[in-house]
């Protein structure tokens, strides 16, 4: 963004002041601390050094490097002004030390402890072991623009149905197009057919010819919009002039408000949907400018033709003012972010030492009545390379109202004023969590939007206005709004704008034409609110309303608990259709795109765009400790993971700067195992305990060679596995992971391949984990106590309220007399008179000893057999007729 004022230092004249300054404060060198260093490997040779510096003097005998200081020895509780001294005389000294000393400064940054130079390889071996520098990190080139932001932000989803702005015209206010650098079109002057510059004027006192040499900052501007809507028209408009006291580009309100009125006297002639201005100047004030010289021309502009002025933020990492001109409430203001995962940035105002996809820019001006965060990191367009700013940021919304103006236009036949134009685009946005604050990331990928089919604005005031003070009581200030379509309410949301220094002070009731109302309190965060509620605030908080007729009068009342320190602008009524299917699948909070919920996060939690809980400060899931994804144990397989959108919080003892990491956990309920293997990226893997800042137990870095993998037996508790991934991709972690489990089991495997415990002797282990008798070597001694072995198997003989017979393992109860025989158990005596035709072991006898009953004939061959042993006679018995 281009600013009036402030004028910069010179390189060399910052240096020549370190110089004067050394000789008058020179102090000693600080103490070097040593670090260890292992030998074999590319980063080892060189402590602190990127790999890719080498592998780049392989093709080229000098690079540009960014060289980091050491913090210490003075910490970071010592005043900011006292560590910027210290940092200045060691860069000094570095330059000093290099042949061609200034010659290879390139950049100084003289708020960091970070200076750029241009080296040679024994220039970079030599700075690796200073005691004052902690790494060096090469210059990296980042091409985002066209082919990342335009799929980023789904305009491309509108190219390949055909739609890309034709028929509309965007103004570019900002210094001269070179529009015969090829970028656009076939241009040998402007307004040539094939040109896509139709219009080259200059409201500045300086030759435009001049100004498009020195400055290309129009051109990437205009490049910006062209790549989102490749077919509208060009209008460059230039406003820049040299300033010589200033030593910079500067553009005069004058100036400014001449070409805003160039634009309003030629817009039916170019059918102008917007102006782009990526320019202004720095404010503190959180309040809307509203009061300034710019506020009338772009009201007019607004109000009158329907042109949104697409103005850039400001780039002086403002956390709750925008600059000048995007401070005035009808200007559509843009902040910047990524559209890819960079490696840090810097800028005059910060550095980002976590680029993450998605993340808003640590430079960009912030405020509670920003409208859109658009791309605007490192972006090459109109043949301009890698321009960073919420200058870049603007002209990706100036293009996206031309796409969307012709959309309209050709869709419906008409354009749609600079209102509806501004409400529909935040209406599309998706939620972006930044800093405890939900802002509007562009987005025209519709199936990710809220699935409204119609809108309705309440009475709006362009700024500030007693009669839309906003009073302490909840009925004091009322505005109504008569819907004329009938259908039932498929979902509500409320698109509201607030000038207020608290908005959480504010309370506000929707009722719908037959009474039934909802309540809201405005969340806590900066100064205004601007944003639909329902979805990036207080999701599903108008469910109630949805079901009954829309048709009628719809009321909105707001009330101020500070006692009327704010002001009402604008409120548009969305309505969802009846129709309307929810959509949550997938999603754990958020609204359902119907007005509903689809869950809600834990306290101190937000929810994302992609309807994910992350813990606050996080960018993807598995940032922190608080939202790492959990392991089951015991685990044996590959997890797909993606570590685009993450960013870099940890780092392991072996390696890992600036590389987005994704963290996982584990625990292990008993001692056991893990491994871990990074497939086919370049990576750092790195094990802690307990957390995952917690103690370092392994670490391996793997760069452009074998996967990166790590294995260790382990106590019983947490851990937290993170991958550092250099490829800021997908990527496939390999894990291992088991905890022995023998609880309640004597023997068998304890589910790692181990075992818990071995059988006694003549035993074998059964599925249970139980020793059991090995019934093919049965013995006595594998039996317990009181039972044996009979038939394979161990038996407890039973001779209970039994005499005799077979006690059920093959043994005997007891044997009865001679004269008696076994009968259930029980001995009883024989009668000799009886015919002696009972069957043979009809008595309950069993065999192995007990009483056996043979029969009254084999009994009776006893007798003789005694008789005649001891020489009895036999009487004579008769024979009786039968």
């Amino acid at each position: 963004m281009q600013r009036f004022h402030r004028r910069p230092l010179r390189d060399s004249h910052i240096l020549r002041l370190l110089l004067a300054f050394l000789a008058v404060f020179l102090v000693s060198a600080f103490p070097f601390v040593a670090e260890s260093s292992g030998k074999g490997s590319e980063s080892n040779l060189r402590p602190g050094v990127a790999p890719e510096i080498w592998r780049n003097f392989m093709t080229q005998p000098r690079q540009t490097v960014i060289v980091e200081l050491r913090e210490t020895p003075l910490p970071r509780s010592v005043p900011l002004a006292l560590r910027q001294s210290a940092w200045a005389q060691i860069k000094a000294g570095i330059v000093q030390s290099l042949p061609g000393g200034a010659r290879a400064l390139k950049h100084l940054y003289p708020r960091f402890p970070l200076v750029a130079l241009d080296l040679d390889s024994a220039g970079v071996a030599a700075l690796a072991l200073r005691p004052d520098l902690r790494a060096i990190y090469p210059d990296r080139l980042r091409h985002p623009l066209v082919e990342s932001s335009t799929p980023f932000i789904g305009a491309d989803h509108l190219h390949a149905e055909g739609y890309g702005g034709a028929g509309t015209a965007v103004a570019v206010l900002d210094s001269p197009v070179r529009y015969g650098n090829g970028a656009f079109g076939d241009c040998p002057s402007p307004g040539a057919p094939g040109c896509k510059v139709a219009v080259w004027e200059n409201f500045a006192d300086q030759d435009p010819l001049e100004v498009m040499e020195g400055n290309a900052h129009g051109t990437n501007v205009a490049g910006i919009v062209l790549g989102m809507a490749p077919e509208t028209t060009i209008l460059s408009l230039n406003v820049f002039m040299w300033i010589e006291v200033e030593g910079g580009w500067r553009a005069f309100d004058t100036d400014i408000i001449a070409a805003m009125d160039w634009v309003a006297a030629h817009a039916s002639e170019y059918s102008i949907v917007a102006i782009n201005m990526s320019l202004g100047s720095e404010r503190e004030d959180p309040a809307p400018c509203n009061g300034e010289s710019f506020y009338a021309a772009i009201e007019t502009l607004y109000d009158d033709y329907s042109i949104v002025s697409a103005v850039a933020a400001g780039n002086e990492a403002q956390y709750n003012s925008l600059g000048s001109p995007a401070c005035v409430s009808l200007a559509t203001s843009v902040g910047a972010q990524y559209d890819s995962d960079l490696s840090a940035t810097f800028s005059y105002s910060c550095i980002d030492f976590i680029p993450v996809l998605g993340k808003i820019s640590c430079f960009s001006n912030l405020n509670g009545a920003l409208d859109l965060v658009a791309p605007g990191l490192a972006v090459t367009a109109g043949g301009i390379e890698d321009y960073s700013g919420t200058s870049m940021a603007a002209p990706h919304v100036a293009g996206t109202v031309a796409l969307m103006q012709s959309y309209w236009a050709q869709t419906e036949g008409a354009f749609k004023s600079a209102f509806w134009a501004d409400r529909y685009l935040q209406i599309y946005a998706v939620p972006l969590p930044h800093a405890g604050v939900v802002y509007n990331q562009m987005n025209l990928d519709f199936d990710r939007a809220p699935d409204v089919e119609a809108g309705y604005a309440f009475p709006a005031f362009p700024r500030e206005d007693e009669a839309a003070a906003i009073p302490a009581a909840l009925d004091g200030l009322e505005f109504t709004l008569d819907v004329p379509d009938a259908g039932a309410i498929g979902g509500v949301y409320l698109h509201l704008e607030i000038v207020h220094p608290e908005p959480s002070a504010v309370t506000l009731r929707l009722a719908r034409p037959d009474g039934q109302s909802a309540d809201v309190t405005l969340p806590e965060g900066p100064t205004n609110f601007n944003t639909v509620l329902g979805r990036n605030y207080a999701a599903g908080a108008f469910a109630p309303l949805a079901g009954d007729e829309r048709q009628g009068t719809w009321r909105l009342s707001l009330s101020d608990g500070d006692g009327g320190r704010g002001y009402f602008l604008s409120a548009v009524l969305w309505l969802a259709p009846a129709d309307c299917a929810a959509d949550c699948e997938a999603a754990e909070c958020g609204d359902d795109r119907c007005g509903g919920r689809c869950g809600d996060c834990p306290e101190g939690w937000i929810c994302t765009g992609k309807h994910e809980c992350l813990a606050q400060g996080e960018f993807c899931k598995g940032d922190t400790c608080a939202s790492a994804a959990e392991i089951p144990v015991p685990f044996a397989g590959t997890i797909v993971g993606n570590s685009l959108e993450c960013a870099d919080f940890f780092k392991g003892s072996c390696g890992g700067i600036f590389a987005p990491d994704k963290t996982y956990t584990f625990e292990l309920p008993q001692p056991g195992r893990m491994s871990a293997e990074a497939a086919d990226v370049n990576a750092v893997l790195y094990l802690k305990a307990a957390s995952c800042e917690g103690k370092e137990l392994a670490c391996e870095k793997r760069l452009g060679g074998e996967n990166a993998k790590i294995g260790m037996e382990l106590e019983a508790g947490r851990y937290y596995l993170t991958v550092e991934n250099y490829d800021a991709g997908e990527f496939g972690l390999a894990v291992d992971l088991c905890a022995p489990d023998c609880e309640g089991k004597a023997c068998g495997d304890d589910g790692c391949g181990g075992s818990c415990g071995e059988c006694p002797e003549l035993t074998t282990c059964n599925d249970g984990g139980e020793c059991v008798c090995s019934f093919a070597i049965c013995e006595a001694a594998c039996c317990a106590e009181g039972e044996i072995c009979y038939e394979d198997a161990c038996c407890a003989p039973d001779c209970d309220g039994k005499t005799c017979g077979d006690d059920g393992c093959g043994g005997s109860c007891g044997e009865c007399e001679t004269d008696e025989s076994c009968i259930e158990g029980t001995c009883q005596s024989s009668n000799d008179e009886t015919d002696g035709d009972q069957p043979a072991g009809d008595d309950d006898s069993g065999s192995g000893g007990g009483c056996r009953h043979a029969g009254s004939h084999a009994s009776g061959l006893l007798v003789v057999l005694f008789l005649i042993a001891s020489g009895r006679r036999f009487p004579k018995r008769r024979s009786n007729l039968i």
